[in-house]
Order: C-alpha cells, then structure tokens, then sequence
C-alpha cells in the first residue's frame, strides 16, 4: 500500500516549539456540512488574531458550499484517486508549504485522504489522533474515542497546556 510505503521513508524527527513561536499553522479537518464550514472559518479567524498564518486543507464526501476564507481548501471525492488518496495536483500547495505545526483534526481513522496528506505534508511538528499505523508520522498523538473535529482539538489543547 502506497501509505506503508511513505510511512518507512519518514526521516525527520519532529521539532517541539512553544506556541508563541509558532508562525504557521497547518489544519486538516473533516467536512460534513455548513456548521463545520463555519466552525472552520471561525478557528482560522482565532488563529489569525493571535498572529498565525493558518492554511486548511478539509474533505468532505458530501459536496459543500465553496470556501469564501481565502486560506481554506476542500477537497471532494473528484479529487481523489481510485485507492481514495489524493491527486497530487489537488494538495501540491498544501504540502509544499512549511509548517511550524500541522494538525490533523480527523477524529477516526476514516480520513485517509488527510492522513495521507499529514504524511506528505512538510512541518516541524505534527499532532493528531492516535493511530497505531501512524506512529511514525506524528510527534504528538492524542488517544481517545472523539465524536468529531471540536473534541479532538479540546483534547489536544488540553494536553498541550499540560505540556507547556
């Protein structure tokens, strides 16, 4: 599998930074409708005011309304290949980008279009939900059975404040 494959040449060791330092931020949510959309807009918004430059990169398999955030990217099952990973030219900005800290927001393991991307992406530290298949691909991972995005980033930002 083309997952494994990019999981064995995973070389960098992640960076920790506080969250002062942190310049760009990376997010990679799952969409399942309008509300999510806007929850979306409104972290992007948050992360702004405390002067970060946030790029997400979303998946939905339901279509959903066009993005109006300048910084927000949805992929639909049309940018997806046939084994659901995506098609290069659909995250080629996303992943060439340099991130301080990427998020992957997925709650389940039914995001692999965004684990793919966590994987590909370029970021001094990743964080997201635990994953046994995954280990290699974050530095901070946050075990729990979370009902959607929200939850997780609670979580998250939970451990987070116990860290610093």
């Amino acid at each position: 599998m083309a997952l494994s494959a990019l999981l064995n040449r995973q070389t960098s060791a992640p960076v920790t930074t506080s969250y002062g330092d942190v310049k760009r931020i990376g997010l990679l949510i799952p969409v399942h409708g309008q509300d999510d959309l806007q929850w979306i807009y409104n972290l992007c918004d948050r992360l702004s005011r405390d002067g970060k430059d946030c790029e997400l990169l979303g998946f939905s398999v339901l279509p959903v309304e066009v993005p109006t955030h300048p910084n927000v990217t949805i992929l639909g099952s049309e940018d997806l290949k046939w084994n659901f990973i995506p098609k290069e030219d659909a995250i080629k900005s996303f992943i060439s980008t340099n991130f301080d800290l990427l998020l992957n927001l997925c709650p389940d393991n039914g995001c692999l279009p965004l684990d793919y991307t966590a994987i590909k992406a370029h970021a001094a530290l990743r964080i997201g939900r635990y994953e046994s298949t995954l280990t290699n691909v974050y530095g901070v991972m946050v075990k729990g059975d979370f009902a959607d995005s929200k939850g997780l980033l609670k979580a998250i930002t939970r451990y987070l404040k116990k860290l610093a």
